[in-house]
């Protein structure tokens, strides 16, 4: 569920996507001395975040895996750069969300409202940045609510009927689309149309490997079928 900015709930977690990268790349943070990235390739809890409520319309948004130095902030001398820390009532750690045309604008409490959290097309992870308020897509932002889910998928595979692998070009894109929906709509249906940019003619096979209680599983979808969290 994309939520408006008057609808955030802190009692739930969320994912945050860019209007830029849609649902191929989301906010998520490894490690407290790496830099916040743009990316799908991590752990789930590394991907979900907690708002809690700073004041005047400001959040901390607290990241799930990192627990009490999870707490995002821009470095006053590094604008091009987020980081996790421990949390601190200082402006640079507060965030706000404002309703725009296609999206939700990301600023700091420290540059102010004129200046917002923007990401080029490139899916490199390395290319978010603050800039002046403006159109560009980049600067628009969605806070998706989020299932914490049970387990967490490590790889997604997509057969033909001659069981020959296929979507090598889109298996991310692919791989995406069914982990986002299973994390924010608790199901997908494997439809001819994985996404807007695959179109599948024949029927398919999708292998999913999850990790569960430490434990690795393997499971088998066919094209047609409902997956739901239940399944795992």
């Amino acid at each position: 569920m994309v939520l408006k900015a008057q609808q955030i709930d802190v009692s739930h977690y969320y994912q945050l996507h860019n209007l830029h990268q849609g649902p191929a790349m989301v906010l998520a943070s490894r490690d407290v001395s790496a830099s916040v990235k743009m990316t799908q390739n991590t752990h789930f809890e590394n991907k979900l975040w907690v708002l809690e409520s700073a004041g005047n319309g400001y959040y901390f948004l607290k990241n799930e895996a990192l627990g009490s130095e999870g707490y995002l902030h821009v470095l006053k001398d590094n604008y091009d750069h987020l980081f996790c820390s421990e949390k601190k009532e200082q402006s640079n750690y507060k965030w706000k969300f404002e309703e725009a045309d296609l999206g939700l604008k990301f600023s700091n409490k420290y540059f102010g409202d004129k200046i917002v959290l923007d990401c080029d097309p490139e899916r490199t992870g390395e290319n978010i940045f603050f800039v002046e308020n403006s159109l560009a897509w980049g600067q628009y932002w969605f806070l998706v609510k989020t299932l914490k889910l049970p387990f967490a998928i490590s790889s997604i595979r997509v057969y033909d009927l001659s069981n020959n692998l296929i979507l090598d070009e889109y298996v991310f894109s692919a791989s995406s689309a069914i982990m986002t929906a299973l994390e924010t709509k608790g199901s997908v249906t494997l439809n001819k149309s994985l996404t807007s940019e695959i179109s599948l003619e024949g029927p398919y096979t999708v292998v999913i490997e999850y990790i569960k209680n430490d434990t690795l599983h393997v499971k088998k979808f066919y094209s047609g079928n409902t997956l739901t969290v239940a399944d795992f």
